[in-house]
């Protein structure tokens, strides 16, 4: 999970520098993007999260 943390850290670091979004935009990306993920990604992002 801490790989997957990394990874999406970084790519959301991307998109706000190359598409100037704001952090509340940022949010509702994030949240659109782990809803498509498969339910065991969720989970695993969710213990890292509480995790951390």
């Amino acid at each position: 999970s801490q790989s997957m943390r990394i990874i999406i850290d970084a790519l959301m670091g991307v998109v706000m520098e190359y598409f100037h979004i704001t952090e509340q935009q940022l949010e509702k990306l994030t949240a659109s993007f782990v809803q498509r993920l498969p339910k065991y990604m969720q989970k695993a992002l969710e213990y890292g999260s509480a995790a951390a």
